[in-house]
């Protein structure tokens, strides 16, 4: 006799079981990727930290001494009369012997800058360079600098800064056929080694105090004469 079908139980298809394997395997699969994804994470910050064991291994460029606020200064003068970055001729070209400005090596050995024995700067010869803009504040921070040679630099344009009277060794300025303009610092008076100042084709105005030991010739705009 046949084996009677229970018709309250559901019937079973062999298309069911197909659709349960195939979920089954999309499970794995979805598992095995993020398997690989947590292993590919663990891979790439593992390379990240062997590439900064080597960063900090490697010795990082030092500045070759010297005076930080010097160079500060020297840096801050560099960038306020070359504000594109190719403004300097003379200075900043293979015609003049000596390092770059900005460059890590002891401003001594930069281009244009010069220094006694003890490495102290005592001049700045940047005339015919191309200077524009203005000359900054930071300058005043140079309290061993004898001679700034800014001369015959049309760029250059402003007024001098109040801080040029805290330069003590400032003996020779030097600022013939620029465009700086205005009145001569009040505080230039406390120089009292300063011997040589022109500013022949100048914008300047003002007299200089009484209390300085030479005779200063003074050209207002082209041709007039002051002292």
């Amino acid at each position: 006799m046949a084996p009677r079908h229970d018709l309250r139980a559901p019937l079973r298809r062999d298309s069911d079981d197909d659709e349960g394997g195939c979920c089954s395997c999309l499970a794995r699969l979805r598992a095995l990727a993020i398997c690989v994804l947590i292993l590919g994470l663990a891979a790439a910050a593992g390379v990240l930290a062997l590439l900064w064991r080597l960063a900090l291994a490697r010795p990082m460029p030092t500045v070759d001494g010297g005076d930080l606020a010097v160079r500060r200064a020297l840096n801050g003068l560099y960038f306020a009369t070359n504000p594109s970055g190719s403004d300097w001729g003379r200075c900043d070209s293979k015609s003049v012997g000596g390092s770059a400005w900005g460059n890590l090596n002891h401003y001594c050995e930069w281009k244009c800058v010069e220094c006694a024995k003890d490495r102290s700067v005592i001049g700045l010869r940047l005339q015919k360079n191309g200077l524009t803009g203005t000359v900054p504040r930071i300058i005043s921070s140079i309290k061993t600098l004898r001679h700034l040679d800014l001369a015959a630099n049309p760029g250059l344009v402003g007024t001098l800064p109040e801080e040029i009277g805290q330069i003590p060794a400032l003996e020779t300025l030097l600022l013939n056929y620029t465009r700086l303009s205005g009145s001569l610092p009040a505080s230039m008076a406390s120089l009292s080694r300063l011997r040589d100042v022109s500013a022949a084709h100048a914008r300047l105005t003002g007299v200089l105090p009484t209390g300085f030991f030479f005779f200063f010739f003074f050209f207002f705009f082209f041709f007039f004469l002051f002292f």
